[in-house]
């Protein structure tokens, strides 16, 4: 298997798509860091807080390093899509087999190189933000070294069960464009569930500013009837972070949700969930790919 695996790195070493994969991730990196950060305290000046409302007077780097990763995710679903779907095309996962490699080995290997392809984007795509975000908008001021060592830690485990899930998917569908379809439409579907979970977990138990809702006006201290409690309220708490897409949607969302005390981003639960989707999207893809009929 490391033979396979150092073929994949060969052939990654020499494809175009993953240069510029990286690059992209860079430039992501440095995006967020900076224009993004100065776009939106320009727009809460000129909007009235209407826009980019929810940043501080100063944009910090605490709440821009992780802002854009969910894009990173979805360009990392149609990169490890196409790759994998172009083996099918050019026949070379036959070629393999043909060659005495048994369909595991071909799995395990491509998988392993599909998280370091993982890896790479999001190591090259957080240096570069940090690199470009002291630069632009000095320390961190909010978040201490050991939380953003935690946080990358916890992404980097999201990436390996992304890498994982994208990979059964474009093993057992072997036309590249449906791979693809599929593999974009699930990390949207990853992505939508815990966004409507923030929306539900949003409200606090009784209003803290008076609200119109347009028929009733609640005032401060009313008790709130949107507020999801009880064991409702602890399940989907636990499904934001167990999700891939929960801790995802969080960093996006980071200024903001941390003004309504609604960051969760517990530790154990999302490497939890990382290993769940990783150890399930494994077993599945090998059980199919296994049985799987080659063209």
């Amino acid at each position: 298997m490391r033979r396979l695996f150092y073929s994949y790195i060969v052939r990654l070493g020499k494809n175009g798509f993953f240069k510029l994969a990286v690059l992209l991730s860079a430039g992501l990196g440095i995006f967020c860091t900076t224009l993004c950060a100065k776009l939106d305290y320009y727009l809460t000046g000129l909007t009235n807080g209407l826009i980019g409302g929810y940043v501080q007077d100063v944009p910090i780097i605490d709440h821009y390093i992780f802002k854009w990763i969910l894009f990173l995710a979805a360009y990392f679903a149609f990169f490890i899509s196409y790759f994998e779907g172009t083996e099918y095309a050019d026949g070379t996962i036959r070629n393999k087999i043909l060659a005495g490699y048994s369909r595991k080995q071909i799995y395990l290997a491509g998988m392993l190189a599909d998280m370091l392809v993982g890896w790479i984007m999001f190591s090259v795509y957080w240096i570069a933000g940090l690199f470009a975000g002291f630069t632009a908008l000095g320390i961190f001021r909010e978040m201490s070294i050991r939380e953003f060592v935690f946080y990358v830690l916890c992404l980097y485990a999201i990436m390996v069960a992304l890498a994982a899930l994208f990979r059964m998917i474009s093993m057992i569908v072997p036309n590249r464009t449906a791979s693809m379809i599929i593999c974009i439409g699930l990390i949207l579907a990853l992505l939508l569930i815990p966004f409507y979970q923030t929306g539900n977990l949003q409200w606090h138990e009784y209003f803290t500013l008076e609200f119109d809702n347009g028929d009733i006006v609640y005032h401060v201290g009313d008790k709130c009837p949107f507020y999801i409690g009880g064991i409702r309220r602890k399940i989907s708490e636990f499904m934001l972070d167990f999700l891939p897409g929960g801790p995802l949607i969080q960093f996006m969302c980071f200024p903001w949700l941390d003004k309504i005390d609604l960051i969760y981003l517990k530790i154990p639960v999302i490497f939890l969930g990382a290993a769940v989707f990783t150890l399930f999207s494994t077993i599945a893809g090998l059980r199919v790919f296994w049985t799987e009929e080659l063209k």
